[in-house]
Formats: C-alpha cells, sequence, structure tokens
C-alpha cells in the first residue's frame, strides 16, 4: 500500500462536517487574513465538502485566532497530493496561497495550496461551491470522531 494517498484518506475522512453555511457572504471575508504562511490546524475532505480551519497571527491581541473555511456542494473538485508524508509532516500544514474568484454572490471557484511540512505541495481546486468563513473561539480543540 502507498504512503501519501491511503494515509490522506483516512487523516480526512475522521472529523465530521458541520452542514452549516452562512449565505450571500461578502467576498471581502476572505480578506481578513493573508492566505499565505498561514498554519492549518484541521484539513477535512469528504463526501459533504472541505472543512478547514486555520490559524492567522492577530497582532492587536498578540495571539492566534481561528478560522474555518467551508466550502460545499462544488461541482468539481480536483486534488493534486505530492509527497512522501512523515509524522512530522501531519503537524506542520500551511496554506501558501489561495486563488479564488467569485461565480455568483454565494460561490466560489478556486485553487487552495497546501505545504504539508517539507513533502512537497497539495493543490485542491473546486469549482462553483458554496462557501462560508466564520471565525472559531478561542482554545476549543476540535473534535475528530
Amino acid at each position: 500500500m502507498g504512503c501519501t494517498i491511503p494515509i490522506l484518506a483516512c487523516y480526512l475522512s475522521h472529523a465530521p462536517l458541520n452542514g452549516r453555511l452562512s449565505r450571500g457572504m461578502d467576498l471581502n471575508a476572505l480578506t481578513k487574513f493573508e492566505w499565505h504562511d498561514l498554519p492549518v490546524v484541521r484539513l477535512c475532505i469528504s463526501e459533504s465538502g472541505l472543512d478547514l480551519v486555520v490559524t492567522p497571527y492577530n497582532e492587536v491581541a498578540a495571539t492566534h485566532d481561528r478560522f474555518r473555511l467551508t466550502l460545499r456542494g462544488a461541482s468539481c473538485v480536483r486534488l493534486d497530493v505530492r509527497g512522501d508524508l512523515s509524522p512530522r509532516d501531519w503537524s506542520d500544514l500551511e496554506v501558501s496561497r489561495f486563488d479564488y474568484r467569485a461565480t455568483d454572490d454565494r460561490r466560489l471557484s478556486g485553487t487552495l495550496s497546501i505545504l504539508p511540512g517539507s513533502a512537497g505541495v497539495w493543490s485542491i481546486a473546486f469549482e462553483n461551491a458554496q462557501w462560508g468563513l466564520e471565525q472559531l473561539p478561542p482554545d476549543v480543540p476540535e473534535s475528530v470522531e
């Protein structure tokens, strides 16, 4: 059994996705922080969509905020996963880039680029997905069932 794809499939399918999405979110919400060198604390891909929790640094509060990007109902999702992962790589995920465009007032198309430690580059491209971005309370651990 190869080490990249089977491990990825197991890891990403453990956490349930919350089906709530805000309707008609303002695209300006996606500019609250820079989508580069952005630590990832949770990445979940399932039949429902994508759930990504990131922790941008808040200079005013001198702490890390927590935001969840949710993508649902995409007409197409393309995964490009490369690299051999060590256990350390799983704990060192970061968003290196997020390119997106609005397809209407509630949908996005785009590409997320993820750096898994020193194990290459992952790309998650999606078309016409409903989206949401919410700030999460601090210090609340993500449940993985």
